[in-house]
């Protein structure tokens, strides 16, 4: 099904078909993106892009999720680029893990949600 970026209600429906567990195409602040929620969608993006072992990033609404991930900050000197197309790896519990703050408007509603 192909929703377009002007349809009303499409983030309502964009956040019911992630809810349920769906994986979506849809444009993000520097390319088009499978987007899914973690971990729970992880296995299905891997199968639809044949990706075995490649971490993927994720998206977060803002530096105040940062404790969700990570016990490090965001270092100053990058805090002015985000939200934006900057993805900033972290040391995780286990290894590490790539976040962005998107700056786009459909992503920052669907995070807040």
């Amino acid at each position: 099904m192909r929703l377009p970026l002007e349809k009303p209600g499409l983030a309502d429906r964009l956040c019911a078909i992630l809810a349920a567990g769906g994986v979506v195409i849809m444009p993000c602040d520097t390319i088009y993106g499978l987007v899914g929620l973690a971990p729970d969608t992880e296995e299905r993006i891997r199968g639809l892009k044949g990706r075995e072992e490649k971490s993927f990033l994720q998206l977060i609404g803002s530096a105040q999720w940062l404790p969700r991930f990570t016990a490090a900050g965001l270092p100053p000197s990058l805090a002015a680029y985000w939200p934006g197309p900057l993805t900033v790896i972290f040391p995780a519990r286990t290894g590490t893990v790539a976040l962005r703050v998107p700056a786009d408007r459909l992503l920052d509603e669907l995070l807040g949600r």
